[in-house]
């Protein structure tokens, strides 16, 4: 690839990670959230292809992991919302995590990586991202890891607050949906453990990926 290339990919990659952020704070559905986040993350892996060099394109492949892991487990968190409660509004699903603690729970779990949570696999991808930058003579690009990291909080965190503390339904009303049982959580519970696994793992990962270009 030419340097004119690699600048595109860069751009593209800056813009998915902050326009795809972007259109999902503007969802009213929380599956369509989930899908406008998998823009931004896209973003992320353009960004280290477009960065030009090895760590950049190393981290590019390791976010490719962790987020096949975190965006399995969100949506199918979400799914289990949706099924048991019939709703996708984000305003109807306020109160969830009373009814459905454990599923929320999971989905919290997956929400903190994709903001950049420390040891999971979210903040391994943004942390040695920012180095590519650095190393690529381009540190400035480390704002707009900043900007999206920002703009991941400003859509997740909501979510996880209302399900935990919103009022029920807007209006009070007890949800009549109960937890999924565990052989159901199962699935999702693995997803989850094995995301913390791929941060907690994360050196012997990049390793592997090292190896597997070289």
């Amino acid at each position: 690839m030419n340097f004119s290339i690699l600048n595109l990919i860069l751009i593209l990659g800056v813009l998915g990670m902050i326009m795809g952020s972007v259109f999902a704070m503007r969802q009213k559905e929380i599956k369509r959230v989930i899908a406008y986040s998998s823009v931004a993350q896209m973003g992320y892996i353009f960004f280290g292809i477009g960065l030009g060099n090895k760590l950049g394109l190393i981290m590019a492949i390791f976010h490719i992991i962790g987020h096949a892991v975190t965006k399995s487990a969100l949506f199918l968190s979400v799914g289990a919302m949706i099924e048991k409660t019939g709703k996708k509004e984000l305003k109807a699903l306020k109160g969830i995590g009373k009814e459905m603690p454990y599923t929320l729970g999971l989905f919290t779990m997956g929400s903190l990586s994709m903001v950049g949570i420390p040891i999971l696999p979210g903040f391994i991808s943004k942390w040695y991202l920012s180095l590519a930058s650095i190393d690529a003579a381009k540190p400035l690009l480390i704002g707009a890891i900043l900007i999206s990291s920002l703009l991941n909080v400003a859509y997740y965190f909501p979510i996880v607050v209302n399900g935990y503390f919103g009022e029920e339904n807007l209006k009070g009303k007890v949800y009549k949906s109960k937890e999924k049982p565990l052989k159901e959580l199962i699935p999702l519970l693995v997803l989850i453990v094995g995301m913390i696994f791929v941060g907690v793992v994360s050196h012997e990962t990049i390793e592997m990926i090292m190896k597997g270009l070289s």
